[in-house]
């Protein structure tokens, strides 16, 4: 158990590492996130609006680090030949895609952390939010769509068409969450497919986890949603993940 505990630490360390000297990656994770965060809530007019725009743009970075992190990392260190080295250690599939979304956590954390200091510095006071139920939904809701990202990664052979389906993904994945159009806004048709998507439920039980209302009633079915989609994306990663591209 503490052999695994070690493998697992070690190569967390690592895979952390290869993420920071990633320049595209942490463009799109840190300076775009503030760079459309800001004007958000200006052009909303600052803080009686930053708390609603801080929860759904913490849906929109869990979103991007799924599609552009945690798959397509998992898509090149097949392509590079990375893990079928790792087949001469002792290190579990599990250690692999448990490291990967353990890592797209704290990246998000990170994430979290801008986003609250960009509230004090636009509005000129902290985040009134309900940290505990805010931390918990952040967590299932992180976790949930991080599987889904997992599952990418384990289907795809080629980092470009990671990528591609990442692009295609991303729009309906974004657009109909609520993050950035409000889901009242949409019409009928569209609200029944955007309710089929889970980041409309990731972005809906994290707005509803920042206002502490995570034990209320309109938090059941994002619950189940989330975790029922996470539990079936674990699962089929865990089947079809291959540590070579044969």
């Amino acid at each position: 158990m503490s052999g695994l505990f070690i493998g697992f630490k070690n190569y967390l360390l690592f895979d952390l590492r290869m993420f920071y000297r990633e320049p595209m990656a942490v463009l799109f994770t840190f300076v775009l996130l503030a760079v459309f965060y800001s004007a958000a809530v200006l052009s909303a007019g600052g803080a009686p609006e930053a708390g609603r725009y801080s929860a759904a743009f913490v849906g929109i970075i869990i979103l991007i680090v799924a599609l552009f992190t945690v798959g397509p990392s998992l898509v090149l260190g097949r392509e590079l030949g990375f893990f079928k080295r790792l087949l001469a250690t002792p290190l579990d599939t599990i250690v692999i895609l448990l490291s990967a979304i353990l890592r797209a956590f704290i990246v998000v954390l990170g994430g979290l952390l801008e986003l609250v200091l960009l509230d004090y510095l636009l509005t000129g006071s902290w985040p009134n939010w309900a940290f505990l139920q805010f931390m918990a939904t952040l967590v299932i809701s992180s976790v949930s769509i991080f599987a889904g990202g997992v599952l990418l990664g384990s289907i795809f052979k080629s980092t470009r068409t990671a990528f591609a389906v990442s692009v295609v993904l991303m729009q309906p994945l974004m657009f109909l969450s609520g993050a950035t159009i409000p889901f009242d806004q949409l019409s009928e048709p569209i609200q029944k497919i955007a309710y089929m998507l889970p980041t409309t439920h990731a972005v809906t039980l994290l707005q509803l986890g920042w206002v502490g209302q995570l034990f209320s009633q309109e938090a059941i079915v994002p619950l189940i949603f989330l975790t029922v989609f996470g539990l079936l994306c674990g699962v089929l990663a865990r089947k079809l993940f291959r540590w070579t591209l044969i």
